[in-house]
């Protein structure tokens, strides 16, 4: 039989050495004690030896869940060591899909990706919604609706009027001659996203949450493709007199609907839930456990049901500090989930002490032998700490920093987990970016119509994400240009529609036209439009004056 080699342990303490051969920099260095040589204390002998937890399946851990628990992993039992759990440096950002499924995804023109992720299925839901409610929606008024949406994201105006009006610098030809403007008005006004059946008071969201749940199935349609994630929440601007408004106070939207967002690391939106109240049931169980780690495993529920087992270790998760603890990251590490989050000092018992005045880049490292969760507190502005079942502290990476004595910025050396950490982290904050670039200038004070402007939002991030993602590097499109394709699409559409013999009759009333000196009009009763009688042949909309 072969022996087995024995595993290099990890030091169970570092030295500091303080670089002094600048005068105007206070570099601190952590270095392993050259005496140590890789050895761990006789304490630390066996830390090695209960490198995993019992591993469990999803299934059989959500089959356990119940109403009653206020932790995910009540039971475990804590035992802190000096010094860190090494991790193979190996987390990257890999691309999961397959070639054929890029090729695909490269051949597809933009309004055939924009309509994978707003489907048939979602506007004939809001057409029959309208019809339960009392209005009579068309489909093709319904496409000319979200392109005039879309065209108002990146052709802006101050007031949703100037868009159909008669003063020259303020119209806008491409809107004006797609719909009137009472049409438009109109189908505002009455547009609904709700049927009656579908009243539950037990759920703030009642109004919006079918439409919700066929756009979560949408963006979930090419699973976990890449296995960088992070989980934030996001806040979409609204004034509207709902309980569902928040208040952040010290945010660039402080008032706002806060939305829980699941996404990649380049900024595609995996899940997405409308945050109403700490108190309502996000899911059917863990209604006692921290807010934090509902909203987490609720939003990974899908995924971590149709992922093998076996292939939930290649993913990572990075979280900030409202969501992370210790239970959170056990009960992840159990299931195969790597999580890597700061963490709030009033959530752990066991104190990393370190002094607030010390040179920055003082660091102090733990971990829990039983799960191996690296628990660090370096010292930078402030002392932050990380929790990670990904990385510790080695390899030391450099990140710049300002130095007020050397009145620049200089390299000091941070953990792998602080870089791990800032390299995958902003997904959710790069897709809220998108959409802010892509938000119209037609509002409306109705809460629900704020929730229907994020799905328009999001259905164009994510195809611009995913296209870019499986494509040439250097061949990229932005989302202003994926807009204004989908936008000339249904505009063209709109008008082969409006191209077609009109069913019209002669209207006795007097107007003027915009184009045209003649004061006499026509009406279609297809378009429910009115054209001007001498340039009918030019399909010039009137636009009549008061």
């Amino acid at each position: 039989m072969s022996r087995k080699r024995p595993r290099q342990s990890i030091p169970s303490h570092v030295e500091f050495e303080m670089d002094t051969s600048d005068d105007n920099c206070d570099e601190l260095v952590a270095i392993p004690n050259p005496d140590n040589s890789g050895c761990s204390s006789d304490s630390d002998s066996d830390f090695e030896s209960n490198d995993h937890l019992s591993s469990i399946t999803y299934k059989q851990a959500s089959e356990n869940y119940t109403d009653n628990q206020c932790k995910l992993e009540g039971d475990h039992q804590y035992k802190w060591m000096v010094g860190e759990k090494s991790y193979p440096d190996e987390t990257e950002d890999k691309l999961l899909l397959t070639d054929g499924v890029k090729k695909n995804i490269q051949k597809s023109e933009p309004i055939q990706l924009f309509e994978k992720f707003f489907c048939m299925e979602m506007k004939t839901y809001i057409i029959d919604s309208c019809k339960e409610n009392g209005f009579e929606l068309q489909l093709d008024d319904l496409n000319t609706f979200i392109d005039i949406i879309i065209v108002s994201s990146f052709n802006k105006r101050k007031s949703q009027r100037d868009y159909w009006s008669t003063d020259p610098f303020l119209l806008c030809e491409v809107v004006s001659s797609a719909m009137q403007r009472d049409t438009f008005e109109k189908i505002k006004s009455e547009l609904k996203y709700l049927m009656p059946k579908d009243n539950d008071p037990s759920d703030k969201a009642w109004r919006v949450r079918k439409l919700l749940q066929l756009f979560q199935r949408n963006i979930r349609q090419f699973g976990l493709w890449k296995t960088a994630l992070s989980v934030d929440e996001m806040m979409a601007k609204s004034y509207a007199r709902t309980s569902l408004k928040q208040f952040i106070r010290g945010k660039p939207i402080r008032f706002g609907l806060k939305f829980w967002g699941l996404c990649t690391a380049d900024g595609y939106l995996l899940n997405l839930d409308l945050y109403c109240g700490k108190t309502s049931s996000i899911g059917d169980k863990l209604g006692k456990c921290a807010l934090g780690s509902r909203v987490v495993m609720e939003l990974l529920d899908p995924f971590l049901k149709s992922i093998p087992p076996k292939k939930i270790s290649q993913f990572h998760l990075s979280c900030d500090n409202f969501f992370t603890n210790f239970d959170l990251l056990v009960h992840l590490k159990k299931l195969g989930l790597q999580c890597t989050g700061t963490i709030r000092e009033n959530r752990v018992k066991e104190k990393n002490v370190i002094d607030k005045k010390s040179p920055r880049g003082t660091y102090v490292v733990k971990h829990d032998q039983n799960s191996g969760i690296n628990y660090i507190t370096i010292v930078d502005s402030k002392p932050v700490s990380i929790a990670s079942t990904a990385a510790g502290v080695t390899p030391l990476l450099p990140s710049k920093r300002f130095s007020s004595s050397a009145h620049s910025k200089i390299e000091i050396p941070f953990p792998q987990a602080f870089h791990l950490y800032n390299k995958f982290m902003g997904g959710v904050d790069v897709h809220d970016g998108h959409c802010n670039n892509l938000l119209p200038s037609i509002r409306s004070k109705k809460w629900t119509w704020v929730v229907f402007i994020r799905f328009i939002q999001a259905v164009i991030v994510n195809p611009v994400v995913i296209f870019n993602a499986t494509g040439d590097k250097t061949k990229k499109i932005g989302s202003k240009q994926f807009a204004i394709s989908i936008a000339k699409y249904y505009l063209e559409r709109g008008k082969l529609k409006r191209n077609k013999a009109h069913d019209t009759f002669r209207h006795s009333k007097q107007a003027r036209c915009s184009i045209c000196p003649i004061r006499t009009y026509t009406y279609c009763k297809d378009c429910n439009a009115y054209f001007c009688s001498a340039c009918m042949k030019a399909k010039h909309v009137i636009r009549l004056r008061g």
